[in-house]
């Protein structure tokens, strides 16, 4: 009777550490699932992309993306949700001189409308103009215009932010002078300043070595701003992208450039990349390319200081393919990283939603995960809500296949999460310090499941033996 219960017990000691093993062996870390407080998803017959989430004055919401209109075409798409999500009105619009439009971020104007940008575009790169509209609280059009970099090629606009002065500033890419003849993109960094009318005031470009692609820009408290995007490494066509970080002026002046990368892959990054930290430095989120172009293989988390020097950085990531799309900070300091993790195809398409809480000096405290693995399903977009027991609450949009009348097709999906700053997984930090970014690592050993193999290799031996016994009787 004593032997069975000593098999049973090895027994029961042998399952639970496979459930160790199964539950750790991916990269070391516990993947919570998570529950949304509520969720929608806004679709049209074919499929949309959403890009960007900013908070309304009434408690709601606008999204704004584009919706495709017939086989590969697109046009721009607004929608404007109450405080729990549900549609109040969406409104298309069109491009005054070109067949196709997308838009790709929103700011809020001091008059409680909204202005757009993003561009128009026909079926040649060399088509393509830089695009702002201007709405109304209602998504009633004010007006648009569209602007041309000095030579023929792609010119686009990824992010707009309000001016000190009430006009706007948007960062984007226009066809490089240093491109060579019969290139088609070659681009450099974009900065265009306006009045609040939308005229052009004054434009710059600005260039490294090869290609560069400007994706995000940031207000600073000292009234400076952050540019960040894409840039080659060198001037080769098929040179690695690094990312490159400016420091400007109100003018478009440059302060300090720096870019980060570890001198051989490539990197991505995306529209919501950088934000301005309470302590007066930034945090940059990117990824290095994985086996597919453009796929993530982890999150890459780097804080500088003010003058871009690295303070920490640190990775996460599954042993599959994680991109990560938006950091936001807490009042309590720390981070929250939104994208999407653990893709089994090579794809983004084909990951969950992920939000990583991180400490400020670069601890990874946890994350949480939503969605089905075998669809597509990318936060683009977050916003922190101060919930009613003082909890930090996360409102997030994202890309998903999982809703719409078509299940490959992807939709918008807004959703809530509760309690963010409760995100706490047993998870050992990756962090590192160093102020040199020519030997910043781009991956980190993870946590192994060493407890999970020694309770199992003991209630084996404890199994073995006791069938070695009762040979014996």
């Amino acid at each position: 009777m004593k032997n069975k219960r000593k098999y049973t017990v090895s027994m029961f000691i042998c399952s639970l550490s496979l459930m160790v093993i199964a539950l750790t062996s991916n990269s070391g870390y516990v993947n919570i699932k998570a529950t949304p407080i509520w969720e929608e998803v806004y679709e049209t017959p074919n499929e949309e992309r959403p890009m960007q989430l900013v908070s309304a004055s009434d408690g709601g919401y606008i999204l704004v993306g584009s919706y495709l209109i017939g086989g590969t075409d697109q046009t721009s798409w607004i929608l404007k949700v109450d405080s729990e999500g549900k549609e109040e009105w969406n409104q298309s619009y069109s491009h005054p001189t070109k067949p196709q439009c997308h838009i790709r971020s929103v700011a809020p104007t001091s008059d409680g409308g909204y202005v757009v940008n993003g561009f128009g575009f026909g079926t040649e790169y060399s088509t393509w103009d830089l695009w702002i509209l201007k709405i109304d609280e209602n998504g009633t059009e004010e007006w648009n215009r569209t602007y041309n970099g000095k030579e023929d090629g792609p010119d686009y606009g990824s992010q707009i932010v309000v001016a000190s002065d009430g006009g706007f500033l948007v960062a984007g890419a226009t066809q490089s002078e240093f491109a060579l003849p019969g290139e088609t993109w070659n681009t450099d960094y974009w900065l265009i300043k306006t009045d609040v009318d939308g005229n052009e005031e004054w434009n710059k470009t600005y260039h490294r070595v090869g290609s560069d692609q400007a994706s995000a820009l940031i207000p600073l408290d000292d009234g400076n701003y952050l540019l960040s995007g894409l840039s080659k490494q060198s001037s080769e066509s098929n040179s690695a992208f690094s990312i490159w970080v400016i420091k400007i002026t109100e003018n478009g002046n440059i302060v300090w450039d720096q870019a980060y990368d570890d001198g051989t892959d490539w990197y991505g990054a995306w529209e919501r990349n950088i934000l301005e930290t309470a302590d007066g430095g930034f945090l940059l989120t990117c990824y290095p390319f994985g086996d597919t172009y453009g796929i993530g293989k982890d999150y890459w988390i780097i804080k500088c200081d003010s003058n871009g020097n690295v303070e920490w950085n640190t990775t996460f990531g599954s042993n599959n393919y994680d991109t990560p799309s938006v950091c936001l900070q807490s009042t309590s300091g720390e981070y929250y990283i939104g994208g999407a993790y653990g893709s089994i195809s090579g794809s983004e398409d084909k990951g969950d939603m992920c939000i990583v809480r991180v400490s400020d000096t670069g601890d990874i405290l946890g994350f949480i995960t939503y969605g089905e693995v075998t669809r597509g399903e990318k936060i683009v977009d977050m916003v922190l809500i101060e919930g009613s027991d003082s909890s930090m609450d996360i409102v997030a949009l994202a890309s998903v296949e999982n809703g719409g009348s078509s299940p490959e097709y992807r939709d918008f999906w807004l959703g809530k999460f509760p309690k963010a700053d409760e995100i706490s997984d047993p998870i050992t930090s990756t962090s590192t310090t160093t102020s040199d970014t020519s030997t910043l690592p781009t991956t980190t050993d993870k946590d192994s499941s060493f407890a999970g193999i020694i309770i199992l290799t003991l209630s084996l031996t404890t199994w073995i033996t006791y069938r070695r016994k009762k040979k014996a009787e």
